[in-house]
């Protein structure tokens, strides 16, 4: 058998063991963008003054990841965060 070797940056951050293939999509908070610079230093009227959900972002593998369709993956903590606040476990 041969094993890969995953760099610390790629690796998922709750197991430690596998290649991180997915980013949590818990919500976190809102956040509003103030005032967004072009790269010729004016300022982006269209983009600024929007508000942007900030989500967990672990990087998590396949295995630690709760699949909840469409595209949304939490991270076991996260999930498991929710299912404490639920009553449930």
């Amino acid at each position: 058998m041969i094993y890969s070797i995953i760099s610390p940056e790629e690796r998922c951050q709750i197991c430690g063991k596998r290649k991180a293939e997915f980013l949590c999509d818990m919500p976190k908070a809102k956040t509003k963008m103030l005032h967004i610079k072009n790269s010729d230093g004016t300022t982006d009227y269209k983009n600024s003054f929007k508000i942007y959900m900030r989500t967990c972002d672990k990087k998590i593998c396949d295995k630690c990841a709760v699949d909840l369709g469409n595209d949304i993956h939490f991270c076991k903590n996260c999930m498991n965060n929710i299912l404490k606040k639920r009553g449930i476990k």
